[in-house]
């Protein structure tokens, strides 16, 4: 069986909050995630989908309330799923097919102003 390399790649920005992707296909699996973005671009460096962890992590926390979700790291990648947010880390296989999909960074829709970057989020 010949393996799939046509992958649906979306680009998720750090300066807008969800972000809803009708892809050309159902698919089933996010199958990678590359980029690099930040909630403040001035002061922190920039991070994958896991978001800002250790050091920063500890500086931000003061500002916990402008998270999108209090219960992930800010700059997470965030999908919407059933009205709540799952925090997508790395490839991960869905329970279902999707063709529609929601994406932010996780901060709140009133403090991406200073955010910079992007992810790359691919699905087969």
């Amino acid at each position: 069986m010949a393996q799939r390399t046509d992958y649906l790649c979306v680009s998720v920005s750090s300066r807008r909050g969800w972000q809803t992707f009708n892809l050309s296909d159902s698919v089933t699996r996010v199958a990678s995630i590359r980029g690099r973005w930040s909630v403040d671009t001035r002061n922190y460096a920039p991070v994958g989908a896991y978001g800002h962890q250790g050091r920063a992590a500890e500086a931000l926390a003061p500002y916990n309330q402008y998270k999108h979700d209090q219960s992930f790291p800010f700059g997470a990648l965030l999908m919407d799923s059933d009205n709540e947010a799952i925090w997508i880390q790395n490839p991960v296989v869905f329970s279902n097919n999707i063709k529609i999909v929601s994406l932010r960074i996780n901060d709140a829709d009133n403090a991406l102003g200073d955010n910079g970057g992007s992810l790359q989020v691919c699905f087969d």
